[in-house]
Parts: structure tokens; sequence; C-alpha cells
């Protein structure tokens, strides 16, 4: 504000001079000289109160009491300067002319005055700061990046992960409260588990290489020694006791829902018991998804859908196999009507043939809860196995299935635990009595 308020004071002072000239030499008298004092005040007094207002408002609302008390300071300032005004209204025009020109000079004068007074002192103080930091000591630049190594940032995310794949593995375990343990079933359902057929690698090769295109194997016939083999021997010795009080020799495998194994179990228990010097035809009665001739390398065609429509003979639909004494009953044509054809009296006659025919045979079903197909086919049957899969279904699962084929007039001899995974078990040898591995050693 200092070179404004110069020229404001070379200003009045030249507008001073220049009216006293073309007067002449004018001298205040003492009552005029008395009136501009005070009037020089007045305007001072002003001028430092609007100061004070301005840096009030930089942190007070106008309602604040002390802006209130300036603002009253300069109300009262304001009267005495219409007093004064009143007072300069009766001089004569020269002596009112020569007394304003005055005034401006003064008040500029003083107000420029001030202001150099305090850019001085401002100058001062800011030459007299000192700062109270000091440097103790230089900072050390490093060569390399400064955090852990990009080795043990890879080993703390990969326990990390691993820690949070364990909590999350076990929440959902606990969530999912699903059959683990083949008593479960004997406890809550009153049937027996006539088998615990293991997990087997081997079998996950051979099914991989024949979704490729490659050619069908039995697990029973490439590895006979394997675990799951074993335990389906098992299961041919308690079958042929199951069977004792049966009607017939025929057997019929099924299970609550699809992807349980049910074929797997069909395919290679008709092949142990077919080593065994019997006679065995398996029949794949799954009329909508039926994949049992894929697994043997033979023909759909010409099933059960030609003999049940009497377009072919019973010679015409068995199709012999690798496996000396094992037939295989393909489903022929898909039908558009599965159920009302497995209902149809040739189909009976079919199964009443073939268990005329051959010492045991065994009926692939499709899933209980999904169709009905399960249901109509054991009223036919002399024994109905389900199967259950490891880690796969809720206990009231299997009960529902058990209970609409008991609505249906079918009873569940019992139930083959397939697919138990021994390595998540606390004890490698064996489970619960389930498991045990006793292979020949050379």
């Amino acid at each position: 504000q200092l070179p404004a308020l110069k020229t404001q004071v070379d200003s009045a002072e030249g507008a001073y001079n220049s009216y006293r000239q073309s007067r002449g030499s004018l001298d205040l008298s003492l009552e005029t000289q008395g009136i501009l004092k005070s009037l020089v005040e007045v305007e001072n007094a002003a001028v430092l109160l609007k100061q004070e207002r301005d840096e009030l408002r930089q942190h007070f609302t106008p309602e604040h009491p002390r802006i209130q008390a300036v603002d009253s300071k300069l109300a009262r300032l304001n009267e005495r300067r219409k007093q004064f005004d009143a007072d300069v209204s009766r001089l004569p025009d020269t002596q009112q002319t020569v007394l304003r020109l005055a005034r401006d000079v003064e008040v500029s004068n003083r107000l420029y005055t001030e202001l150099l007074n305090t850019a001085q002192q401002l100058r001062v103080s800011k030459a007299g700061t000192v700062g109270d930091v000091r440097v103790i000591d230089t900072a050390a630049v490093g060569r390399e990046p400064v955090g852990a190594k990009p080795v043990a940032i890879l080993g703390i995310a990969l326990l990390l992960g691993m820690l949070a794949s364990l909590v999350v593995i076990w929440v959902l375990r606990s969530l999912r409260v699903v059959v683990e343990d083949p008593e479960v079933i004997e406890s809550q359902l009153g049937l027996p588990v006539y088998a615990t057929v293991p997990h087997s690698k081997l079998e996950v090769d051979l099914h991989r290489r024949a979704q490729a295109g490659g050619a069908g194997e039995l697990l029973a016939v490439a590895h006979p020694q394997e675990d799951a083999v074993e335990s389906l021997r098992g299961l041919r010795t308690t079958l042929h006791f199951a069977l004792l009080d049966a009607q017939g020799n025929s057997l019929l495998i099924t299970g609550p829902s699809p992807g349980l194994g049910k074929s797997f179990i069909s395919k290679n228990l008709g092949a142990v018991l077919a080593q065994v010097d019997r006679r065995v035809v398996i029949v794949d009665a799954d009329l909508r998804r039926g994949h049992l001739h894929k697994e043997f390398g033979i023909e759909r065609a010409v099933g059960i859908s030609e003999y049940v429509a009497g377009q072919a003979s019973l010679d015409d639909v068995l199709k012999s196999t690798a496996v000396t004494g094992l037939t295989v009953v393909t489903t022929g044509q898909i039908p558009p009507n599965p159920s009302e054809l497995l209902m149809h009296p040739r189909f009976e006659k079919l199964l009443g043939e073939l268990a005329a025919k051959f010492d045991t045979v065994i009926v692939d079903a499709p899933p209980v809860l999904a169709v009905s197909d399960a249901a109509i086919i054991g009223r036919h049957v002399g024994a109905t196995l389900m199967i259950a899969r490891a880690g796969k279904h809720p206990i009231r699962e299997l009960e529902q299935a058990v209970k609409r084929l008991s609505q249906a007039g079918v009873q569940v001899k019992g139930f083959v635990f397939n697919d138990l995974n021994v390595s998540r078990q606390s004890y490698r040898y064996g489970y619960k009595g389930y498991v045990y591995r006793y292979s020949y050693r050379t």
C-alpha cells in the first residue's frame, strides 16, 4: 500500500499548494487550525478502527462483540465528524477550501508516516528471526531400494495364501455337512455298508484316456491289485450271501444323484464276478444318459429300446466283451419316453430271460431323486444297492433316496460307499476298519 499512499500524499500536497498560489498566501486562523487538528485526529482514528475491524473480520462474524464494539466507536467518530463539518460550514468559502485541502494533506502524511514505521518494524522483525532447526547429521543415501526383498515378499505372500486357503477350506467344510464316514449311514439309516471303495488314481487315468478317445479299459482287468478292485472283491463275497434270500439273481445299482460312480461299480463288479467263472450280464438301463457301451468299446445300437419295441431278440441285444463271461446289454436308441418304455411288459420279460440265462444280472439304473426309472426297475429285480460317494451328499439326501424307493415298494439291501480318499484321513493304515492294505510281495 505504500506506493499508492505516497501518490495520494503528493496529490494532496499539490492540490493544497496550487490553491494557495492561486489565492495568494493564506494563513489559517487559530479557530480554523483547531478545527483542522480535530478533523485530522478523527480521520486518523477512523482509519485505524477500520483496519482493526478488517483484521477482526478474518476471525469473527459481524455479530461478534469485539466487532460490535469497533462499529460503535466508528459511529461515535462519525457523529463527531458531523459536528466538525457543521463548524466548517460556518466558515467562509476560502477558509473551507483551505481547511479541506490542509486536512487531506495532514491525514495522508500521518497515514503514510505510520505505514512507513510499520514496514520498518516488519523488516526488523524479519531480519531478527532466527530458525530453531539445526541439521544434526546428513541423511544416508542407500544404493538399493528400501524394503523387503522380492524373495521375502513372495515367501510371505505364499505363506499368507496357504493360511487363507486353509481357513476357507475349513469354513466350507464346516458349512457343508456331508457324509464322510460310512458309520454315519449305518447308524442313522440302519442299513449296512457292504463295501467301502477307496479313491483310485489309476481309474482317473483310465477315464481320462477314454475321454480323450482311447480304448476303454476296466480297472479290475488292467490293475487287478488296486485297492478299489480288492474292495469290490469283498463286495462280491458279501453279495453272494446277501442274494441268497433274494427272489432272483438280479441286482439293481443306483444312487441319489448323478456323478456317484454307479457305472464304475457296475462294470468292475461285473468283471470281478466274471473272474470266478460266473456268467454275468450288465444291463445299461439309463435310457437317458447311458454310456456303458463307451466303456467297453461297443455300439449303442440294438439294445433295450429295440427289444422292448419288438425289433430285436434276446440274442441280438447281448454283446460280448473282452472279459470272459461278461456280457453287456446297451440302451439302444435313446427313446423319447424312457419311463414308459421301462414300464412295458417286455422289459420285465427281458430281465426274466436274462436272469434265466446268466448267473448274475447287474442293472445300472439312473439316479433315484432325479427320475423315477430306478423305482420302476427295482420292482423287477432281486436286490437293490445304493451307491453313496464320500463327501458328496448330506445324510438327508440318502435318507430321501431310500424313502423314495421304499414308497415304490423297493427295499434297499444296503450301501456301497465309493471314492473314499484314505490319504485325507488321520491314519494312513486303513480307515476305522473299512480299508486295509494287504498286497503281494516278492
